[in-house]
């Protein structure tokens, strides 16, 4: 409370944003944490780390596939490590599954192939594969497949 008592007398000091932010994060409470963040981005939307948290805090919510642009936004600044790189895969592949769950296989194969291309887990080369046979591609399920067994053989 005493930071956001701080960030009501100056709505423009930041470190009171984070504080909210970082309190919210640590109590779980990610719905309060998205709602200072978009507050805290609007006073500064050059901040990067704000970008990066209203991401994580969106593959928190479940939101996958919105948290996408923002990942993005990060990346393509140049300013994104190596838990933003995963974390974007993590949001791809999720979005991947509710593509494929809503039975939209184009869109869902792109995601896979785009967390793939991140890192190629044995749950993504799997769910690729397991869709190019439901799409009666069956010469890249064996490939697919045979690339999981590399993974782990």
């Amino acid at each position: 409370e005493s930071f956001m008592g701080v960030v009501e007398r100056d709505p423009t000091f930041k470190q009171s944003y984070r504080g909210v932010i970082e309190a919210a994060m640590s109590l779980e409470d990610y719905d309060t944490a998205l709602e200072w963040v978009e507050k805290a981005y609007e006073q500064d939307e050059e901040d990067f780390s704000l970008v990066t948290d209203k991401a994580n805090i969106l593959l928190k919510l479940g939101r996958a596939e919105e948290s996408l642009p923002w990942y993005e936004s990060v990346i393509e600044h140049g300013k994104a490590t190596e838990q933003v790189n995963q974390l974007y895969s993590i949001a791809l592949s999720q979005t991947a599954v509710t593509k494929d769950q809503e039975g939209d296989l184009e869109t869902a194969e792109t995601f896979y192939d785009k967390a793939i291309e991140i890192e190629a887990t044995e749950t993504r080369l799997f769910n690729r594969s397991y869709l190019y046979m439901r799409t009666e591609r069956v010469p890249d399920a064996i490939e697919g497949f045979s690339q999981v067994c590399q993974l782990n053989p």
